[in-house]
């Protein structure tokens, strides 16, 4: 007879009928015992209330059964020193095979399928330093280190080709294998009465082995008569355990009674016992849902036996303990175990980062240490309620701030001692983005998407930095900013806040401002985490979005304000995947928290917390801390001090929100006597009272506003010599004899900048979108206030036309000019402001004010029709962008206080244009693929939105669909040529970067220059989409 070998149900590796066949026992067949009865052959499931089938039972009533070794096809009495507990015990945890502690090492006690410093020895990074809470809180008798197990050998990290039993996912990364340990039940004696717990140990470990205790993580199936309650051991540094423990029947002792009840228990021999004694057994069941059967040691799913074949003597010998010394066996490499490269992680403190364009990564692990141990000193004397006090805040309106954590104690006096040693002063939370919103003599810097467009790594650092000082001039605390959500939809009202439509761009421009907003002092906040590319219902819907394009776009600029040490982080109105972002799990604990060791504070947005259990799902301060605005009640606050005094949300987790508070504040070192208090009142500018007219700005912060918002200009088109004004070599450098500037965005708004409230309205040049991410202007340089003053040093005759709808005059003004600039915008912002029926979003992509007429009226009676567009984003410009007489574009965006000087230093080539398009400009607006998603509009129906373009966002999707697009993502000209020979790509040698076989260089470049200027290449590596990654890491 030929037997082949298979993994369907019975099959028994390594045991007495390993051929693959079911094994028969006299009088009885199968894996259900013919002495089963018919009734027991469903069971209700006491979780889902589903009916679970009955896949093996053994009734143990065929006499002259034994379970020496190799008697039974199902069980065995083993008789060996278990050296694990030092006890003759028996455990059997999957993968690994115990007792024989060759398989287990780097198995058990593990369960994870991440690839994270969770897989590493000692769950730290190989610096040793990281993450802090490795090092910290952890077992109290190893010196409060977390961990001493060497790391997961079979992990999602391992590279491709070594050994692993599988599988292999389709992105050709390997699914984590490991051997847990789960204890279905335990004997324990406590005070003379028996006992059984129900545990499991794992690996990784939480921080101080404290796990997330919630309704969708334990549940307790018992009366009141059994009293199962959480055992207090947590673990230690080589397992996290977690068990519940019930009394049992004291009659069913076999010194008692010795009746049977209705549940196994594996037994541990205690106090007070007689040996050798005895544990009866009357049946044994097991029973699985119908749909999802599977009685094999070997599952296609899981594939197991080849590995054990491979490695047969380590799971035969159990005098074999361990893998590598004493079985002599490879430890599997590991993606994250590679050595970094000497020098490259630098010790860094928030106020001294490295200089740009340093090769230094910052490792703020040692200052987070610090931060941390003294959150944890002052948190030690809190009471509960003001620990609570220091995650929610005091309500909409009720502070000097748009946010505002209360002082501990509420009256603090930074003049009394003993409040300067016990207490603290509470925080100041503050929009915007681009400056200090509800506040005076401050700087409208430049919109995130102008900082982008510059792709100038110097200036977004400078304009972080300078915004950090200006907000913690005025003692605010924390910055709400910089936002990074993905200009995935065109329309978005938000887009402007942002960096674009690249994750690489936007990360890296959320990176340099993090560094600068806390090298300035302020506490930076990365928002909106995460999917809020839309207005439209952004309360009540849900982003689809898979996991792949989730880590690799959406997450990744979030990613890199962690690594920027980014002390706050603001989680998003929208659901994701179905739950509210600020209470999802998901985002909140395991990615942010778990993947990316996040040390810092997750707020939620004003209003979006939705529940007070969001505390243990990850969200650690409320905003503005009531449940609706000026409501007077709060998810948190007395409601959170009662869901701890009654046991539903652990303390351990309030001191942990707390002290990831505080930990931000002395990060960033504002328990420095020397940080100001608080200038002003957003709410009440008129009262002098609360108002000191705290002058923040200086010189060099109008220079970077002027330089960025020159910087960020994109020259989209320039033909016969256009541009630069004021003579250049093409026309003979003969100055412009007369010009005329056309539309309402070349000069002022009717009563001046701040005209409307959170400038939720377009009058005058655009130079910030509406919303909260606003701030207000101080000045306003306007186009025509530039140009103006730079035409005349050449004796230029300069006229305007500010009406955008007078056709007729603006086509005859333009005659006979020597050029005509034509000033058109687009404006957008934030949801609770509706201007010209666009609720935040666009309405379309067509240039307000009829911008298009305007162009083509002036450019049908002069030939020289310059285009200057103020946009939030892009715009449908097919109706005029190949007319013969439209002779020059330029893309100036959003520019704040200097616009017009901005704007003036381009158009006459004192900046030559360096700016590059952060995303996409199409030729039709049918060739963008993701549309503002609408439906559903009931008040509080959710709306779903698809991200089922994937990765495909912006150029990607150009890209993948072939599509040509009018401009194209990073295009930008200059009045300069630059010339790029001898390319070539070039290995740099360093010690295992990550970047290693990514790095680009070119030999040689030359520059044709009309106006000095500079070119930045920017090279972007693009694998199959099939691959592990876009961003693979090379093992």
């Amino acid at each position: 007879m030929i037997v082949v070998q298979n993994n369907q149900s019975g099959f028994n590796l390594g045991g007495i009928n390993a051929s693959g066949q079911v094994p028969e026992i006299a009088g009885n067949y199968g894996l259900i015992d013919r002495d089963t009865p018919r009734e027991a052959y469903f069971k209700r499931s006491l979780e889902t209330g589903e009916e679970l089938e009955l896949v093996f039972s053994d009734e143990f009533n065929t006499d002259g059964r034994t379970f020496y070794p190799g008697d039974d096809p199902y069980w065995e009495a083993v008789d060996l020193w278990y050296w694990g507990t030092n006890n003759l015990e028996w455990y059997d945890p999957g993968q690994g095979r115990a007792g024989y502690g060759a398989t287990l090492e780097g198995l058990w006690p593990y369960s994870y399928d991440s690839c994270d410093v969770g897989t590493l020895p000692n769950q730290t990074y190989p610096d040793k330093q990281t993450p802090i809470d490795a090092l910290q809180n952890g077992d109290k008798y190893n010196d409060g280190l977390l961990s001493f197990l060497p790391g997961q050998r079979l992990s999602a990290c391992t590279c491709p080709g070594e050994s692993h039993p599988g599988p292999i996912r389709k992105n050709g990364r390997y699914v984590g294998r490991a051997a847990p340990e789960i204890d279905i039940f335990e004997a324990q004696v406590d005070k003379g009465k028996g006992q059984i717990s129900q545990s499991a140990q794992w690996a990784p470990f939480n921080a101080a082995y404290k796990w997330t205790q919630n309704f969708d993580t334990y549940k307790f199936y018992d009366n009141p008569e059994m009293e199962t309650k959480f055992n207090p051991y947590e673990g230690g540094a080589y397992q996290q355990a977690v068990s519940g423990v019930v009394y049992t029947n004291q009659s069913c002792y076999e010194l008692s009674g010795g009746c049977f009840a209705v549940y196994g228990f594996e037994y541990k021999p205690g106090e007070d016992l007689i040996f050798p004694t005895t544990m009866s057994f009357d049946w044994i069941r097991v029973y699985q849902p119908p749909s999802k059967k599977q009685i094999s040691c070997d599952p296609k799913e899981f594939p197991t036996a080849k590995y054990i074949e491979t490695y047969k003597e380590a799971y035969s010998n159990p005098e074999l303990m361990t893998w590598t010394e004493q079985f002599k066996q490879p430890w599997p490499k590991n993606i994250p175990q590679e050595s970094p490269v000497p020098g490259l992680f630098v010790n860094t403190d928030p106020s001294q980062p490295p200089p740009v364009g340093s090769r230094a990564i910052p490792n703020f692990g040692p200052a987070w240490k610090t931060a941390y141990d003294k959150a944890r000193a002052k948190i030690a004397k809190f009471s509960l309620e003001e620990k609570v006090n220091v995650t929610t805040g005091v309500g909409w309106m009720n502070g000097r701030c748009v946010g505002n954590i209360a002082s501990v104690p509420i009256d603090y006096d930074s003049e009394n001692p003993e409040h300067r040693d016990r207490g603290f002063p509470g925080l100041c939370l503050e929009d915007s983005p681009l400056g200090v919103r509800f506040a005076d003599f401050v700087t409208a810097f430049p919109a995130g998407v102008n900082a982008a467009a510059s792709w100038n790594r110097r200036l977004m650092r400078l304009r972080g930095l300078y915004m950090g000082e200006q907000f913690k001039g005025k003692g605010v605390h924390i910055a709400l900013g910089p936002m990074m959500n993905l200009a995935r939809i065109p329309q978005a009202g938000r887009n402007w806040e942002g960096f674009g439509a690249d994750p690489f761009l936007s990360g890296e421009a959320a990176y340099e401002t993090v560094l600068g907003l806390q090298q300035g002092g302020t506490q930076a906040c990365a928002k909106h985490l995460v999917n809020n590319e839309q207005e439209h219902k952004r309360s009540f819907s849900s982003s689809e979005v898979d996991d792949r394009t989730q880590h690799e776009v959406y997450m990744h600029p979030f990613l890199r304000s962690v690594m920027a040490g980014a002390t706050s982080i603001m989680c998003s109105y929208n659901l994701i995947n179905g739950t509210y972002a600020c209470e999802n799990d998901r985002i909140l604990n395991e990615i942010v928290k778990g993947e990316y060791g996040y040390q810092g504070y997750v707020m939620s947005d004003w209003g979006a917390q939705h529940s007070t259990m969001s505390a243990v799902t990850g969200l650690d301060m409320s905003m503005p801390g009531d449940i609706t605005f000026s409501s007077g009640t709060s998810y948190w606050g007395p409601t959170l001090v009662e869901f701890v005094r009654n046991g539903t949300i652990p303390e351990s987790r309030v001191d942990d929100m707390a002290t990831r508070i505080l930990a931000g504040y002395y990060l960033t070192h504002q328990d420095s006597p020397s940080f100001p208090p608080v200038s002003f009142d957003a709410f009440h500018p008129d009262h002098e009272d609360v108002n000191d007219h705290i002058d923040v700005q200086t010189d060099d912060h109008e220079k970077l506003v002027r330089d960025l918002g020159s910087a960020s200009v994109v020259l989209l088109k320039n033909e016969r010599g256009a541009l630069p004004l004021g003579g250049n070599a093409v026309n003979g450098n003969k100055a412009e004899r007369s010009i005329v500037l056309v539309g309402n965005g070349a000069g002022p708004g009717r009563i001046g900048p701040n005209q409307f409230d959170d400038r939720g309205g377009s009058d005058g040049i655009l130079a910030m979108g509406w919303g909260s991410g606003t701030a207000n202007f101080t000045y306003l340089i306007t186009p025509l206030d530039a140009i103006q003053r730079r035409a005349r040093r050449q004796r230029t005759s300069v006229s305007w036309m500010l009406d955008d709808f007078n056709l007729p005059r603006a086509s005859n003004i333009a005659r006979f000019q020597s050029a005509a600039l034509v000033f058109i915008s687009a404006d957008s912002g934030e949801e609770y402001i509706r201007v010209d029926e666009n609720i935040g979003d666009r309405k379309n992509l067509t240039a307000w004010h009829g911008g298009d007429a305007l162009v083509q009226a002036v450019a049908a009676q002069n030939n020289n029709t310059i285009v200057i567009v103020n946009s939030v984003g892009q715009l449908d410009i097919e109706a005029w962008v190949d007319h013969e007489n439209v002779t020059a574009i330029i893309w100036a965006g959003l520019q704040g206080n200097e616009a017009g000087n901005s704007i003036a230093d381009v158009l006459y080539g004192e900046w030559n244009p360096s700016g590059r398009l952060p995303y996409t400009i199409a030729r039709s607006v049918e060739d963008y693929n993701v549309p503002i998603v609408k439906g559903n509009e009931a008040p509080f129906e959710i709306l779903r939105i698809d991200y089922d373009e994937g990765l495909e966002i912006d150029y990607r999707h150009f890209d993948a669909k072939n599509i040509t697009p009018r401009y194209e993502f990073g295009f930008g000209l200059s009045y300069t040529t630059f010339n790029y020979t001898n390319l070539s790509i070039n290995k740099i040698q360093g010690g295992g970067g990550f970047n290693d076989d990514l790095i680009g260089a070119w030999e040689r470049g030359e520059a044709t220059p009309q106006t000095p200027g500079i070119s930045r290449a920017f090279w972007y590596v693009t694998p199959p989409y099939s691959s592990i990654s876009s961003n693979k890491v090379p093992c």
